[in-house]
């Protein structure tokens, strides 16, 4: 015969000029056999566009399953802080829907659903189930359309520093392919690493009085340390540190440590902590950070910021320092 080409969508340039074989001849005859004896010419050949789905052997089969991904945001956070877990799936199979799309993630020992779950799914007809302080959440009841693709989405917290290794083994996800069993075939996995947050611990102290009794007119001085424990981040920028300040004292605006020291003085710690002071200051109960106070006592000030330039290695201590006067 001449041939068959068959051809899916998107491919071109087949042709269909190629004519059949002669028929067969007995040996030293050279005259055709009659149509009597069986034998005529092969066809012509031919071309066709096919479906690819209807084509044997064309597909795989790995269609006929549940594709499943998941992800941490962000993927190294604090103790007790919510990430976002996402878990994505989608539907390869080019002709048929998922129905009854179900997946269950069992979260590894030490992460639990954050008390607020803030659980969000647009997976078409999907439940979640996720309640605060549980050790897994799941989805179930889904369909997913042809090529579709959907996720569900919680909040998880860890309250132990560590690394989390989440794995979704295979079948964690299942379906039904018209009328078939599918699961998902590749585990879905992700890691979480979990260290210790930034701590911060005040005290107050008289400067003005030896006896150390905070009688009206006395001076007081409040240091704040804060710390980035020695299994906290590697690094740790963009830091901000406020304090609300009592309405019944008043800011003491003159210099903290000399001429030209300002109301406010930072103490690195040893090892440094690498950081460069930035002090502001705000009249408006901390809606803005603008003011400038004035000494020797500012009564207006309502509130200290402490955002400083650079970065915190872990295992390094500062402390912020301020006073305010006892009216």
């Amino acid at each position: 015969g001449g041939g068959f080409v068959g051809l899916t969508s998107g491919v071109s340039g087949a042709i269909n000029t190629v004519t059949g074989g002669a028929p067969g001849t007995t040996d030293g005859n050279t005259q055709n056999f009659t149509v009597h004896y069986g034998a005529e010419s092969g066809t012509t050949g031919a071309v066709a566009t096919l479906n690819p789905n209807n084509i044997p052997g064309f597909a795989s089969g790995d269609e006929c399953r549940v594709e499943l991904t998941k992800s941490f945001a962000p993927d190294v956070t604090d103790t007790n802080q919510p990430v976002r877990l996402t878990l994505s799936l989608s539907n390869p199979n080019p002709t048929y829907p998922l129905a009854a799309l179900s997946v269950t993630d069992s979260l590894p020992s030490g992460v639990v659903v954050a008390p607020t779950p803030n659980t969000a799914t647009d997976c078409p007809s999907g439940t979640v189930s996720a309640a605060a302080g549980a050790t897994s959440a799941a989805m179930s009841g889904a369909t997913l359309p042809v090529g579709a693709s959907c996720t569900v989405e919680l909040d998880v917290v860890a309250a132990v520093t560590g690394s989390y290794d989440n794995v979704i083994p295979v079948s964690g996800a299942s379906a039904m392919v018209n009328g078939t069993a599918v699961t998902n075939t590749v585990p879905a996995t992700d890691s979480l690493t979990v260290t210790a947050g930034l701590s911060a611990i005040k005290s107050v102290a008289v400067v003005s009085n030896p006896t150390g009794y905070a009688l009206p007119g006395e001076t007081v001085e409040y240091s704040i340390t804060f710390t980035n424990p020695a299994d906290g981040r590697d690094s740790v920028d963009d830091i901000v540190l406020t304090d609300a300040l009592p309405s019944n004292l008043q800011f003491v605006g003159a210099d903290i440590a000399g001429p030209g020291s300002g109301p406010a003085a930072f103490d690195d710690g040893s090892p440094s902590t690498t950081l460069t002071p930035v002090f502001a200051f705000s009249n408006d109960g901390g809606a803005s950070y603008g003011y400038t106070p004035s000494g020797p006592v500012d009564a207006s000030v309502t509130n200290v910021r402490f955002a400083p330039t650079g970065t915190m290695p872990k295992g390094t201590t500062g402390t912020i320092r301020f006073r305010m006067r006892i009216p």
